[in-house]
């Protein structure tokens, strides 16, 4: 027969140490993705600002070429950003199937 007391003891102890650990790892997965997401985040942002410098200097028409240019770069950069954090963090889809 079972000691009732002792196996309470031991599923709760068991439970809490399960617990414990897949929050620990769960939030240690989630500061890795963080950390890459802003590592790609701060590269890809230097060099659209560095493309956005250059053909600033490339160009002395008027103002509104170069916002133009410049919003077209910023564009594509959050769109390249959104796929890079969707397949951070989701995996990638086509992987998948």
């Amino acid at each position: 027969m079972i000691h009732i007391p002792s196996f309470a003891v031991g599923s709760i102890f068991a439970g809490g140490t399960f617990l414990v650990l897949h929050r620990d790892l769960s939030h240690r997965a989630r500061l890795s993705y963080r950390w890459e997401l802003a590592e790609k985040f701060e590269k890809e942002f230097k060099d659209a600002l560095a493309k956005a410098r250059e053909q600033r200097k490339e160009s002395s028409n008027s103002w509104s070429s170069s916002d133009s240019a410049l919003s077209e770069t910023w564009n594509a950069g959050i769109l390249k950003f959104k796929r890079f954090a969707g397949d951070t963090i989701f995996g990638d889809e086509e992987k998948k199937n």
